[in-house]
């Protein structure tokens, strides 16, 4: 799978959460931000999120920058933090989303950039799973909770709740 292929797959959800994006890119890691993009220029795509036992998780997102994609997060591992890897997929725009964070490093730091109409299975395989294994997992855990829910649901119908006003 490539790059624009991931762009193109639905997401989960979307949000402006900026310190997910430092956790992300070492540079920023000296940077005081906001929580959230306060303008909602920039904005991270959410592709997939499995959590396997509760604690260990495997996401793979987007970056996009005044709706335009400019790279690629994956986390995955205890609380996502035991891989963290970013593949630039267009230069100009990552770096104009850096210069809307901050003036870039003065010592004038490259970033990699990838051509992202090439394939690389290293964008959707990393921490031992490959995005279509995780993909499965995701509906199969999903129609394991909506059974359960339901299940649940239909018990709590049975029963009286009592309100403990006291």
């Amino acid at each position: 799978m490539n790059a624009n292929e991931v762009y193109k797959l639905k997401p989960i959800s979307v949000n402006s959460d900026l310190w997910d994006i430092v956790s992300h890119l070492d540079e920023l890691t000296h940077v005081r931000l906001p929580d959230v993009d306060p303008a909602g220029r920039i904005t991270l795509h959410t592709y997939t999120y499995f959590d396997f036992d509760g604690r260990r998780t495997w996401c793979l997102k987007g970056l996009y920058f005044d709706d335009q994609p400019c790279a690629i997060f994956q986390s995955a591992g205890r609380e996502g933090d035991d891989h963290r890897a970013h593949f630039i997929t267009n230069r100009q725009v990552f770096i104009m989303a850096m210069a809307y964070l901050e003036t870039l490093n003065a010592n004038g730091y490259q970033f990699d950039v990838i051509d992202p109409e090439v394939d690389m299975p290293e964008l959707t395989n990393f921490y031992g799973c490959e995005l279509v294994d995780i993909l499965a997992m995701v509906a199969i855990q999903d129609a394991k909770y909506k059974a359960r829910y339901a299940a649940l649901e239909e018990e709590k119908a049975g029963d009286a709740v009592i309100v403990n006003e006291a």
